[in-house]
C-alpha cells in the first residue's frame, strides 16, 4: 500500500521532470502479516544512471535515514520518460532496475521482500487502475507480480499540478548539483 505522502512525492517527481525517466527509493514498514506500507520515498534520479557510484552512495544514505525514522528501505520506484505520451507503457520490470532491486533487497528484512514499483506514464495522469505495477524480489527469479494500491485520485493529481508544488521537490541528482539542497525533502507535507 502506498500512503499519501509517498504517492504525492512519486507523482511530483514525474511532474517535475516529464521529459526524463525518474526513480527513487521507497521507505516503509511491514506489519506482522508481512503487509507492506510505503510511508515515504526519497527521489533519486532524473538522469537515468541506475548503477552509478552515486546510486551506491544514495542507497547507503537512504538506509541510514530510514533507520532514524524507524522505517526501512523497502524498494524503489521507476517511471519511464515522456510523461503523458500514449503508448509509453512498461509491461515488465526494466533490467537495470531489477539489478538495483537486488541491491536494495540486501537492506530489507525479511530478505526477499524488496519491491519495484513501475508506473505507466499514461495512467499516472489519468489515475487509471492498473497503471501502477509492482514486482517483488523473489529467489530464485523471476520477480513476482504484485498488486499496488495508490492513495491518489485524478483530482489530487490535478491540484498538485496546478499548485506547482512539484517544482519544490528535490531529488538526489539536484543535491549532487547543489549540496545545499536537501534530497530527503523534510519540509514536504501532504
Amino acid at each position: 500500500e502506498l500512503l499519501p505522502l509517498a504517492c504525492e512525492k512519486i507523482v511530483s517527481h514525474a511532474l517535475k521532470y516529464p521529459h526524463c525517466a525518474v526513480s527513487g527509493l521507497m521507505l516503509g514498514r511491514y506489519d506482522e502479516k508481512q503487509h507492506l506500507s510505503v510511508v515515504d520515498v526519497l527521489p533519486l534520479l532524473h538522469s537515468g544512471h541506475t548503477l552509478s557510484p552515486m546510486m551506491e552512495i544514495a542507497l547507503l544514505s537512504a538506509d541510514a535515514l530510514a533507520s532514524t525514522r524507524e522505517l526501512q528501505l523497502v524498494g524503489l520506484y521507476y517511471l519511464p520518460d515522456r510523461l503523458g505520451v500514449r503508448g509509453n507503457t512498461v509491461d515488465a520490470a526494466p533490467p537495470p532496475y531489477v539489478r538495483v532491486l537486488e541491491k536494495v533487497n540486501c537492506h530489507v528484512a525479511p530478505k526477499g521482500t524488496a519491491v519495484l514499483l513501475v508506473v505507466d506514464n499514461e495512467s499516472l495522469l489519468s489515475c487509471e487502475a492498473g497503471g501502477w505495477k509492482g514486482w517483488q524480489f523473489a529467489q530464485p527469479p523471476p520477480l513476482r507480480s504484485i498488486s499496488v494500491a495508490m492513495a491518489m485520485d485524478r483530482q489530487k493529481v490535478d491540484l498538485l499540478q496546478l499548485s506547482g508544488k512539484h517544482h519544490l521537490l528535490i531529488d538526489f541528482d539536484d543535491h549532487l548539483r547543489d549540496s545545499a539542497l536537501d534530497w530527503t525533502n523534510p519540509q514536504w507535507k501532504v
